[in-house]
C-alpha cells in the first residue's frame, strides 16, 4: 500500500511522466505534430494522427507510454508577454528498447510530422535536441522543474506550476 506522500507523488503528472521514468533508468522525449503557420484544422488532424501512431507504438511495446502536454516558448522577436503554445507529447522509453532505439523512434515521428527537432532527456537528466535532416545534436544541460519562462526560452507544461525546461 502506498504511503500518503507516495500517493500524492503518483497523482503529480510531472513526477509520474518525467521524474519516475528517469529514476528507473529510462529516457524521456518530447514530440509535437503542430506547426506554426498551419491551419487549426491541419494541426488537429496531424495531432490526431500522431496520437494514433503513439497508441500503436505503445501497444507494440516500442514506447513505454505518452502523455499530452503543452509546449510554451517566448520568441525573442516578439513582446515579452507574448507566449506561443503548441500541443506536444512526452514519450517515455519502454524497458523493451534501448535508449538509442527510443531516440530513433521519436526522431522518426518528429521527421514524419515536420518537426525541426526533438528533445531527449537521459536518465542522468541531461537534455539534448536532435535536429531533423542532420546529425546535429545540441546539448541543452540539466532538466529543471517549475521555472518561469524567460526571454527566448521555453518549457513543457502538464498543468499550472508543473513544468520542466533545461538550464545550461
Amino acid at each position: 500500500m502506498l504511503s500518503f506522500f507516495e500517493y500524492l507523488q503518483e497523482g503529480n503528472k510531472l513526477y509520474s511522466n518525467v521524474e519516475k521514468p528517469l529514476s528507473q533508468g529510462k529516457g524521456v522525449s518530447t514530440v509535437s505534430a503542430e506547426r506554426y503557420g498551419r491551419s487549426s484544422y491541419w494541426n488537429k488532424q496531424a495531432d490526431k494522427s500522431l496520437k494514433g501512431d503513439l497508441s500503436r507504438l505503445r501497444k507494440k511495446g516500442a514506447i513505454g507510454g505518452y502523455k499530452s502536454t503543452v509546449g510554451r516558448y517566448q520568441d525573442k522577436e516578439k513582446a515579452p508577454g507574448d507566449i506561443d503554445t503548441e500541443k506536444s507529447y512526452v514519450v517515455r522509453q519502454s524497458s523493451k528498447v534501448s535508449p538509442e532505439r527510443h531516440k530513433k523512434i521519436v526522431n522518426a515521428l518528429g521527421k514524419r510530422y515536420g518537426q525541426q527537432s526533438t528533445m531527449h532527456i537521459s536518465p542522468n537528466k541531461e537534455a539534448e535536441y536532435n535536429y531533423m535532416g542532420s546529425k546535429k545534436v545540441d546539448k541543452q544541460g540539466k532538466v529543471v522543474y517549475n521555472r518561469p519562462l524567460s526571454g527566448g526560452g521555453g518549457d513543457t507544461s502538464f498543468r499550472k506550476k508543473q513544468s520542466f525546461t533545461t538550464e545550461k
